[in-house]
């Protein structure tokens, strides 16, 4: 069931790499599709779904890391901008929350 949704993926994600190192390297676009075809196969085939895992990880942890750095640095600067925590700090200024 789930077969034919992940062909489109597949056959989309030749194409728009065809069509991107077509336009690149200027080769024929049914060159291009092949090679990324045949690098992709012998890519599964050589290194089989251990290579495809550690790859996903790699990209996941990396990701990851990307994510909390640009956070730790467009939080604060827009919560300056904003001037957010000026407000924060007078309310928490005139109220008491510990008895």
């Amino acid at each position: 069931m789930i077969f034919l949704p992940m062909l489109g993926f597949a056959v989309a994600q030749l194409v728009v790499s065809g069509v991107l190192i077509s336009a690149v390297m200027g080769f024929e676009y049914k060159f291009c599709v092949f090679i990324v075809a045949a690098l992709a196969i012998s890519y599964v085939v050589l290194g089989g779904m251990w290579s495809i895992v550690l790859t996903n990880f790699i990209q996941s942890v990396s990701q990851s890391f990307v994510i909390i750095i640009r956070m730790s640095i467009i939080f604060p600067a827009a919560v300056i901008h904003v001037g957010v925590l000026k407000n924060i700090l007078n309310v928490m200024s005139q109220k008491k929350f510990f008895y």
